[in-house]
């Protein structure tokens, strides 16, 4: 009798153990950045790129439109051409929040102001690459006009949701590897991301349908 309540309690740790490292392995599950399947033939490697209309001045950033969509696509660069930003919004619907977070300076190479931005921001579209409409779906399977579920399913539920004045900001961060290694008695409650830093995706959405989205991430 001894032996089976003896036996009883090992199955009961090990069937404790296995559960735990189950949790652990769905805990520590990675999540993959998203981004958008455009060739580096499409992208002709420039150092330094530079994009400029009136006083308003990207820099290190490559832009792409579509007249069909009347969408743009611009691509923040890092070290190698890593894509550290990625912002898709449509050319005349843009989220005042999205406007502000633009890497865009003035000619004196400070901060662009509202006012800037907004007067300018048409002439740096205009002046962007025409590619092809079927790069406009992100490698996710993400496209403007899509539903808010297609999100969720993706990412859970997300760690804020604002309410502008006409539509809503959806934002989730995810810790990346490097981050948790610096983190060391840090336990993520969420999945990882690979190779980063951390990672960030912001979907704003105005009758349940996506109008724009960022993807930023933190690559080393």
């Amino acid at each position: 009798m001894r032996n089976i309540k003896l036996n009883n309690a090992v199955l009961a740790v090990l069937l404790f153990i296995a559960t735990y490292s189950s949790a652990q392995q769905v805990k520590l599950k990675e999540v993959t950045p998203d981004n958008y399947l455009i060739p580096n033939s499409i992208f002709k490697h420039v150092d330094h790129p530079k994009n400029q209309s009136g006083g308003l001045i990207s820099y290190d950033a490559i832009w792409f439109t579509n007249n069909r969509l009347g969408e743009t696509l611009v691509f923040e660069l890092g070290t190698d051409d890593v894509h550290l930003a990625v912002y898709h919004f449509m050319n005349k619907d843009i989220p005042n929040e999205l406007i502000e977070e633009l890497s865009l300076d003035n000619e004196e190479g400070n901060y662009a102001s509202d006012k800037l931005r907004k007067d300018n921001l048409p002439g740096l579209i205009d002046s962007a690459k025409r590619i092809s409409s079927k790069y406009f779906t992100s490698c996710h399977g993400y496209k403007i006009g899509d539903g808010k579920q297609l999100a969720l399913d993706l990412y859970g539920k997300p760690d804020s949701i604002k309410h502008s004045s006409d539509y809503e900001i959806y934002s989730w961060y995810f810790m990346g590897d490097q981050e948790l290694e610096y983190k060391k008695n840090t336990e993520p409650s969420k999945p990882i991301v690979k190779d980063s830093w951390g990672y960030s995706v912001k979907m704003f959405f105005r009758n349940d349908r996506l109008i724009a989205m960022v993807f930023l991430n933190s690559i080393p």
